[in-house]
């Protein structure tokens, strides 16, 4: 079941999005997970963070969001717009 969930989620992620106290915020979402946690880190903080590295695809923003606040998971989502 949880193989199945975790392959339906890789086909079908289009960003991701920080969850903060609980609460999934739209305010973080980002294509990138490392902007993702860049922007969790400023909502947590209350400040205006920078960042000096330019790889999309580094981890290092990630690493400080899960040392700093351990409470704070980044998970994948699906932001595609539906029609009804």
């Amino acid at each position: 079941m949880l193989e199945a969930l975790k392959a339906t989620m890789a086909s079908q992620t289009t960003g991701y999005c920080a969850v903060i106290d609980g609460v999934m915020n739209p305010m973080t979402f980002s294509v990138i997970r490392k902007r993702t946690a860049l922007a969790a880190l400023i909502i947590k903080t209350g400040m205006m963070v920078m960042s000096t590295c330019d790889d999309e695809y580094c981890d290092c923003e990630i690493k400080v969001l899960a040392e700093k606040f351990p409470d704070v998971k980044i998970v994948p989502v699906d932001m595609t717009e539906r029609k009804a």
